[in-house]
């Protein structure tokens, strides 16, 4: 039996997480994640009598690897939420780590990469894959990785490039190829969604408070930050900041938007914000590098939305996930700024009649947004 085992569920194992944050890096703790800079706000808004909620947890499990027959310990999702907001391409956020950073696991000895179950189903790897990962090499090491690190220290955007080489030279269905590209996006934009921790930005948090919408049961946290930027780019509109303040709250704004993967907005105001010499050089530096990850998302996206379509014109999706694989193909392409595309794929999205009801509303809600590109 494998060995299983929990590092991120309370007491002494909440510390083992702890200690492998701190091994991430000292940086690390002088930054925001766009999701806990956008809960910070959300926080104030929340009664003191609410429960909390129980944090994702990560644990590993012992697996041998398929390829080269080492044993190491996998990732292992052991529990979820989705209290962090779900994204309108369905990239679901949860308060603690962040589960799509784990799902893949790399065996650092040969680098083989998959889901848990590529480790643990048994399924036998085919010959020629065996043979262009162990005699070939194939599989380009990411730099300081070496065969006896913890997988914890791979990096997840690394991790997914392997998993998904390793599945192409599989033959695996497009779909699950699909899934692939779209959770690396993901990581991808998730990553690149930091900024560093300055006065002036604390400022802008105390400050963006008044655009919180008033609470909601079970509103979407996503939903929440989306209206927060349009009540500050209002108040962008309406010349209400001076001078000094006004790049702060753009920075503000444009952080949201790239933290939804809203790039097609996101971008121009980073690229001007990356050169504005009123921000503290911290922060422009941030701009840049999240203008960088922006062409790194897009390729994943664009990967993903063409092995969807292969995979629904093909009919080789599973019937449960077609309707979904509709919406998600018109989404990526209206992310992609490929309108007229997307409307047609949320016209057949919408004509499957099998959406669920919030899916529903957003499939109308985005097909109108790529209608007023095409305008």
């Amino acid at each position: 039996m494998p060995c299983r085992r929990s590092f991120a569920l309370g007491g002494g194992r909440r510390r083992r997480l702890k200690r492998l944050e701190r091994r991430r890096g000292s940086a690390a703790a002088a930054r925001y994640n766009a999701g806990v800079f956008a809960a910070f706000i959300a926080m104030s808004f929340t009664a003191a009598a609410q429960a909390p909620l129980p944090l994702a947890g990560i644990g590993r499990q012992r697996v041998k690897c398929p390829v080269c027959g080492r044993t190491f310990e996998a990732f292992d999702v052991v529990e979820e939420n989705t209290a962090g907001g779900v994204d309108r391409d369905l990239f679901a956020r949860a308060i603690g780590p962040q589960p799509e950073f784990y799902r893949i696991s790399t065996c650092p000895s040969c680098l083989y990469s998959g889901y848990l179950t590529d480790f643990t189903a048994g399924g036998l790897v085919p010959p020629f894959v065996v043979e262009r990962i162990l005699r070939d090499h194939a599989l380009p090491r990411p730099a300081g990785v070496t065969s006896e690190s913890d997988p914890r220290e791979i990096d997840a955007r690394d991790r997914y490039a392997l998993a998904i080489r390793c599945y192409e030279w599989r033959q695996r269905s497009d779909e699950s190829l699909a899934w692939l590209h779209l959770r690396a996006s993901w990581v991808v934009r998730d990553t690149a969604s930091v900024a560093p921790r300055t006065p002036r930005l604390e400022r802008v948090l105390a400050l963006a408070q008044r655009w919180h919408p008033p609470r909601r049961p079970g509103a979407n946290q996503a939903d929440d930050e989306l209206e927060i930027v349009t009540r500050a780019a209002a108040g962008l509109a309406e010349g209400q900041f001076n001078r000094y303040q006004e790049p702060f709250v753009r920075f503000f704004v444009a952080m949201l938007l790239r933290k939804q993967g809203e790039n097609r907005q996101a971008a121009p105001l980073l690229a001007a914000l990356k050169d504005d010499v009123l921000l503290e050089e911290p922060l422009r530096e941030a701009a840049r590098k999240m203008v960088e990850s922006i062409a790194a998302e897009q390729e994943h996206q664009r990967a993903a939305a063409a092995r969807f379509q292969q995979a629904i014109l093909s009919e080789r999706i599973a019937e449960p996930n077609r309707a979904v694989a509709l919406y998600l193909t018109g989404e990526l392409c209206r992310r992609l700024g490929r309108d007229a595309e997307a409307i047609r794929w949320f016209d057949r999205a919408l004509a499957s009649g099998k959406l669920s009801p919030e899916l529903l509303r957003w499939t109308r809600q985005q097909r109108a947004w790529a209608q007023a590109g095409v305008e």
